[in-house]
C-alpha cells in the first residue's frame, strides 16, 4: 500500500512568536513532546487550520484529509440503550459519526465512544438490507479484531435483543467477567474508544492529529496504546502528528519518532534531543508522579524494554512481586536516581548497563551491570542450547555469525578489538570477551539464525537458569538477590499475619 500524502513540513507562528519557525515531520507516526507551556496543542491546533503546510505531495494532487481527535475530552459514558434510541431516532449514519473535528479556541470537539460507534457502524451495515444478526455479527468481528490489539483476553459481546431491536453489547474480560460498556473503567473506555474510532476513520481520513491521548490511562496502557497505533499508521499507511506527555517517547521503540520542544532564550524551541534543563524538570516531573503511591514492592527503574523484560521474568519465576519502570535510556535513569536520594526511597532500585565503565554511585541500590549491556546475559550457550533445541556448537555458530555480520558496528565500540576483525575466529568468541561487546547489537541476529522472538527466548532463558538453579551465577546477581529479598520479605509477611490472625 501507499503511503497517503501527508505533512512534510509546517510553518507557523504562535503567541506571537514565541513558537515560531518550521517544523518537519515524517510518515507515520511522529510524537510531540515537553514540558507544560510549550503551545503543543496551539501546535496542533495551527497544523488543522493555521499553519503553512507543506505536503510531501506538494501541491498535492487532492488535498489530504485531516482529523483532530483529543481524547482527554471524549464523550462520556452512556448506556447502550440510550445511544442506540439516540441514533435510531435521528437515522444518524457512520459519516456523520466519523465526520472531521474542528479545533476549537480551548479544545478539540468530542468524539464517539466505543458504543456510539457500534451501533453507527452496525446501522450502516443493515442500510443495503439483509439479515440484522448476521451485520451484528460482522461488526462485532471488526471491532474485537481492534479490541484484541490492546486487550488480548477481552472480547466484545453483541447478542440481539427482542425488546431493544437491536444488538446489546457488552465486554467480556478472560472468558469470565461480563461488563456492560458504561461499567467499563475510563481508562477502558478512553482506550477503546480511541482505537475503535482511529481504525473506522482508516477510509475517511489520511492525517490524525491527537493531543494527548495517554490521558486517563495508566502506564501498562500507554504503552498499548502507542504500539496501537504505531502499527495503525504502518498497516495503513496514514500519518499521526500526537502531542503526548507519555514516557513512552524515552523507550526506544519511540525515541527516534519523538520531537522535544523546550524553552531557551525567551523563545520555544524543539528538536530530537532532550534539552538538559527539560531532563532535570522530567525526573522532578517523574520524582512527583510516583509519589502519588508507594514503594510497597520493590520497583526497578531501567533504561529500556530488554531490562524490563529480563527484571519482570525473573519476579515472574520466583512469583514475587515487583514493579518495573523503563526511563528510555542511562541519563534519565541517573537523573531519576539523583533526584531519588532528597526522599531517600529505600525500596527503589536503578539499573543501567554497565558499557566497560565504572559504576558513578557507590549505592547498592543504583545496579550499575558488570558486562557492557544486559543482553549480554542472555547468550550463555549451555542455557541457549536448552532454550532453543540445538546443540552448543550451533548455538556458538549462531553468536560468531551474529557478531561477524555486524563486527564494523560493534567493534568500532570497543577499540581494543579491532585487530579481529580481519582475523576474528569462533574461538575469539569466549565468555570474558562477549562480556565486554554490545550485545544489543548481536541479539536480533543471532536470535534471527535461530528462528526465536526475543520475548519468548527470554522467557525460555530465564525459564531454564530457574530450574537448573543458575538464575544468580548466569543472570545480574543484583537484580536477582532484591527479588529474592522481596519474595523471602512477603513470605514472612504472610507468615506473621496468619500468627496473628491465629492468636486474635
Amino acid at each position: 500500500m501507499t503511503m497517503s500524502n501527508y505533512i512534510e513540513a509546517a510553518t507557523f507562528s504562535i503567541s506571537p512568536g514565541a513558537l515560531a519557525g518550521t517544523m518537519q515531520f515524517r510518515t507515520g507516526l511522529n510524537l510531540l513532546s515537553g514540558e507544560n507551556g510549550t503551545f503543543k496543542t496551539k501546535l496542533l491546533q495551527n497544523l488543522r487550520s493555521g499553519a503553512s503546510l507543506k505536503y510531501h505531495e506538494d501541491p498535492p494532487a487532492a488535498s489530504p484529509r485531516v482529523q483532530a481527535i483529543s481524547p482527554k475530552r471524549n464523550a462520556q459514558r452512556r448506556a447502550v440503550q440510550e445511544i442506540y434510541n439516540e441514533l435510531r431516532r435521528n437515522d444518524t449514519k457512520l459519516e456523520a459519526v466519523l465526520n472531521a473535528r474542528n479545533v476549537q479556541d480551548a479544545t478539540f470537539e468530542a468524539y464517539p465512544s466505543i458504543g456510539e460507534l457500534f451501533y453507527a457502524v452496525f446501522n450502516d451495515f443493515c442500510r443495503d438490507g439483509g439479515n440484522q444478526v448476521e451485520k451484528m455479527e460482522q461488526a462485532a468481528a471488526g471491532f474485537n479484531a481492534v479490541i484484541k490489539r490492546i486487550f488480548e483476553h477481552y472480547d466484545l459481546q453483541a447478542v440481539w435483543d427482542d425488546a431493544l431491536g437491536a444488538p446489546r453489547i457488552s465486554l467480556l474480560k478472560h472468558d469470565a467477567t461480563q461488563v456492560p460498556l458504561d461499567g467499563l473503567s475510563l481508562g477502558e473506555q478512553e482506550i477503546l474508544s480511541l482505537a475503535t474510532y482511529i481504525h473506522s476513520s482508516r477510509d475517511t481520513y489520511d492525517i490524525f492529529l491527537i493531543d494527548e491521548p495517554e490521558v486517563h490511562l495508566n502506564w501498562h496502557l500507554e504503552e498499548r496504546l502507542f504500539d496501537f497505533l504505531d502499527a495503525f499508521c504502518d498497516l495503513h499507511q496514514k500519518q499521526m502528528i500526537v502531542v503526548t506527555h507519555s514516557r513512552m517517547v524515552f523507550t526506544t521503540k519511540f525515541l527516534n519518532k519523538t520531537q522535544f520542544l523546550f524553552w531557551e532564550g525567551g523563545q520555544v524551541k524543539w528538536g530530537p534531543e532532550l534539552a538538559a534543563e527539560q531532563r532535570r524538570r522530567l525526573a522532578g516531573d517523574a520524582i512527583e508522579i510516583i509519589r502519588l503511591g508507594t514503594f510497597t514492592k520493590p520497583t526497578f527503574f531501567v533504561e529500556d524494554a530488554c531490562q524490563e523484560t529480563i527484571v519482570t521474568e525473573i519476579a515472574r519465576v520466583l512469583d514475587a512481586d515487583v514493579a518495573v519502570s523503563p526511563c528510555g535510556n542511562k541519563a534519565n535513569v541517573r537523573s531519576l536516581y539523583r533526584y531519588a536520594q532528597n526522599d531517600r526511597w529505600t525500596n527503589s532500585y536503578f539499573v543501567e548497563d554497565g558499557d566497560n565503565e565504572r559504576s558513578p554511585f557507590a549505592d547498592p541500590r543504583f545496579i550499575h551491570l558488570g558486562k557492557y549491556c544486559v543482553e549480554c546475559y542472555l547468550l550463555d550457550p549451555a542455557i541457549a542450547s536448552a532454550v532453543v533445541g540445538k546443540t552448543e556448537t550451533e548455538v556458538r555458530q549462531a553468536t560468531f555469525d551474529a557478531i561477524v555480520e555486524n563486527k564494523g558496528t560493534i567493534f568500532r565500540k570497543n577499540k581494543f578489538f579491532e585487530f579481529l576483525i580481519d582475523h576474528l575466529t569462533i574461538d575469539h568468541v569466549t565468555a570474558a570477551r562477549l562480556a565486554m561487546l554490545d550485545a544489543s547489537l548481536i541479539l536480533p541476529a543471532f536470535l534471527e539464525r535461530l528462528g526465536y522472538g526475543e520475548a519468548g527466548y527470554i522467557r525460555g532463558y530465564i525459564q531454564v537458569c530457574h530450574s537448573r538453579g543458575l538464575l544468580n551465577s548466569i543472570l545480574p546477581a543484583e537484580i536477582v538477590d532484591v527479588v529474592e529479598r522481596s519474595l523471602a520479605d512477603t513470605v514472612a509477611n504472610d507468615v506473621a499475619e496468619e500468627q496473628a490472625s491465629a492468636e486474635g
